[in-house]
């Protein structure tokens, strides 16, 4: 090339990085993916907590752009949530949901349920969010959703559609949904006379099927439940003192 052209040339203009981008990138590699799901034991509702806290500021500043990523709009929520800040949390997870996330139905359903925001407790409008988290395939929103079918809570009492929704959301590998999905299975809880032949409940073996996904996952309740059954000689179990 002749060196005259290339004096001439103009440099090829370096473009400076979105700092928004940069906080979002930063947030979503702390946080993690986004779970509307109860933990599996303290040590992990101790860590997560720990590692929110360190997420914040990226969190909090990648959610200010206008097409943030949804799972950043969750984890900015689950920020505002914990300085106080409910209409902060609830403009952050409607968009969020509105971006198609699962999990952020789910809390905007924990939002009503549980009265986090200033209008109070509202369980017939927490039912919209979690059956949006079902069809969306969010594990903690369905099974939330089956319990309210369990109680009769802004749907009617329906102990089929509880134990379907809990199946569904315990095949998806929610440690809670096999805890409970266990129990239904071992006692009837949530059956009326606490049995049903039409349900197949009770049943030892799927309830033993579930606690041990359950203990699997890291649920100890499950773990302490299970090994109750082992040492029972009444439970139908095969003897396993180990």
């Amino acid at each position: 090339a002749d060196p005259e052209d290339m004096a001439e040339a103009e440099p090829t203009p370096v473009e400076e990085p979105d700092p928004l981008q940069i906080a979002a990138a930063t947030c979503l590699e702390i946080a993690g993916p986004a779970n509307a799901g109860v933990p599996a034991a303290a040590v992990d509702a101790a860590s997560q907590k720990a590692t929110l806290a360190r997420a914040a500021e990226a969190c909090t500043e990648a959610a200010t752009a206008p097409d943030a990523d949804p799972e950043v709009l969750f984890h900015a929520a689950a920020v505002a949530q914990a300085r106080g800040a409910a209409d902060d949390t609830f403009d952050l997870l409607t968009r969020a949901a509105q971006a198609g996330l699962g999990a952020a139905e789910t809390r905007l359903g924990d939002y009503f349920l549980f009265g986090v925001g200033p209008d109070g407790q509202d369980v017939d409008g927490a039912v919209g969010p979690y059956q949006a988290a079902q069809e969306k395939g969010d594990a903690a929103g369905i099974t939330t959703l089956a319990l309210l079918y369990q109680l009769g809570r802004g749907v009617p009492r329906d102990p089929s559609r509880m134990v379907e929704l809990m199946t569904e959301a315990a095949d998806l590998g929610y440690h809670f949904a096999q805890y409970r999905l266990a129990q239904t299975y071992l006692t009837g809880e949530g059956i009326p006379g606490r049995a049903s032949t039409a349900l197949g409940i009770p049943d030892t073996a799927k309830a033993v099927r579930y606690y041990t996904m359950a203990a699997d996952a890291g649920n100890l309740s499950a773990a302490l439940e299970l090994s109750d059954l082992y040492a029972d000689p009444q439970s139908g179990l095969p003897d396993d003192p180990e």
